[in-house]
């Protein structure tokens, strides 16, 4: 990032998030993988309707972490700020669900 061609098409909030959702995408992950939860039918998968379960709990556990006062890094932002950050890191954390690894990969083709 630093001595490439990146940050010219990112902003600083962008990076951040970016930073953020490496850290943050697999806080509280319990070492099993999502087909485990939904075939034992654990909360986590019946919270989440099956559907990106560990992901969507990283999401949730990292928010409600950040969110904390004593923690909160994002006090200094501006609304549209912090629901842009948001956006981002939910987006990127949702996207390391290996099962659409593939069909990323071949829509980044696409673009390129």
């Amino acid at each position: 990032m630093k001595y490439g061609e990146l940050m010219t098409h990112l902003s600083d909030l962008q990076v951040m998030a970016g930073f953020l959702s490496c850290f943050l995408h697999d806080v509280a992950h319990p070492g099993v993988d999502n087909n485990f939860l939904i075939g034992i039918k654990h909360q986590k998968a019946l919270r989440y309707n099956d559907l990106q379960v560990l992901e969507n709990h990283h999401c949730a556990i990292a928010f409600k972490l950040l969110l904390d006062p004593k923690n909160d890094i994002f006090e200094l932002l501006s609304e549209a700020q912090y629901w842009n950050v948001r956006q981002i890191i939910i987006k990127m954390i949702l996207s390391s669900d290996i099962s659409g690894h593939f069909e990323q990969i071949m829509a980044f083709k696409g673009r390129m």
